[in-house]
């Protein structure tokens, strides 16, 4: 969260109000100055046994790096990102676990992820698309390495991956070298692992001019460079873990 006041009792009580229960929020929050901590206080003295605050005590100043960091600081075996101002549709949850835990008995020990549709809506709720999928015609059919490459298909805050795809993004050691979170853990499970669309939407997605974006310049030469060395640590990770694996004992 960061100053998001305006909107986020309506996404808090959406994830209260789902219809899957086995869940557990975090929250960090990144200096926020409006009433975006007083609410975030508000909700977890009503739910102690859902709500965490993880909020750091020095400000970030980056929405990638708050989630980045809070991701590090958490376990688990499946995992979500939420934007502080959309609204989930009650089976956001429910959908997504049923379909990673068919995409996990598939490919099992590798980094799975899934993500839905999404209603563009604009800050009261009213729909601007069916369909973001559609209104930004984006690519479906190939998440292969280089098509994600070329252009992210793949939103955070409708996405749900696994534990072994959150400890490869762990590793990233250069924040820097990444666009945002969503678009990192995106390549990373179309580079090692797979991934799966959800054909219908479990979102509705605020649009307004709050709404933060990546400033990094991925055209640039330094991007595709720092990301190149991010990937290489992460494959060269895994080879030696391989390696120790594999290593007859003696």
């Amino acid at each position: 969260t960061y100053n998001g006041e305006r909107y986020l009792k309506e996404q808090l009580d959406s994830i209260i109000n789902q219809s899957y229960t086995n869940w557990h929020l975090y929250i960090s929050d990144d200096g926020s100055s409006d009433a975006s901590r007083a609410i975030i206080c508000q909700y977890i003295s009503l739910y102690p046994d859902k709500i965490s605050d993880y909020s750091s005590e020095i400000p970030y100043r980056s929405a990638k790096v708050n989630f980045m960091n809070l991701l590090k600081k958490v376990n688990g075996n499946y995992f979500m990102f939420s934007d502080q101002d959309d609204v989930w549709r009650v089976n956001k949850i429910e959908t997504m676990l049923k379909k990673i835990q068919q995409l996990d008995l598939k490919n099992p020990y590798q980094p799975n992820l899934v993500f839905s549709d999404l209603t563009p809506v604009n800050e009261d709720l009213t729909i601007i698309s069916d369909s973001l999928t559609k209104y930004q015609n984006l690519e479906i059919n190939d998440f292969s390495f280089k098509r994600l490459m070329i252009r992210n298909s793949v939103t955070g805050c409708a996405m749900m991956f696994n534990r072994k795809a959150k400890e490869l993004c762990d590793k990233c050691e250069d924040l820097n070298g990444i666009k945002m979170h969503d678009y990192w853990i995106g390549l990373i499970c179309a580079c090692f692992g797979s991934i799966e669309y959800i054909d219908s939407s479990l979102i509705y997605y605020r649009q307004h001019k709050d709404n933060v974006e990546g400033a990094k310049n991925v055209n640039s030469l330094s991007y595709y460079l720092s990301f190149a060395k991010n990937i290489q640590n992460i494959r060269n990770s895994i080879m030696d873990k391989k390696t120790e694996t594999e290593a007859p004992a003696t």
